[in-house]
């Protein structure tokens, strides 16, 4: 996937077709992928990608969380609780931007 001036970075499913999360981060802005937050399950419950980059001399952790509507919105709310304790016990001052696609409709 291209688009001028932006990188884009996927976190897709293995062994499957189709499905996976990703972001559009642009050119010159310095990023890395935070691998213990960026998972998905066998199941395709809970699909997420999360990078830290630096802009205007703050840390920003960016997410893209997702849930597949065939997936059990008991357990995407449950994995999802662990993910947010896991976002929260970082060790960092950084700001979050956390986008979800619950996918409950």
């Amino acid at each position: 996937m291209n688009c001028d001036g932006f990188k884009f970075i996927s976190n897709n499913r293995e062994n499957r077709q189709g499905g996976g999360v990703g972001l559009f981060v642009q050119d010159n802005i310095p990023f890395a992928v935070k691998k213990q937050l960026s998972k998905h399950d066998q199941e395709m419950t809970f699909e997420s990608l999360c990078i830290e980059c630096v802009t205007d001399n703050r840390k920003v952790l960016v997410c893209a969380v997702y849930r597949s509507p065939s997936a059990s919105l008991q357990e995407f709310l449950r994995i999802y609780e662990c993910f947010i304790e896991d976002v929260t016990n970082l060790n960092s001052d950084q700001v979050l931007v956390l986008r979800v696609f619950f996918n409950v409709i």
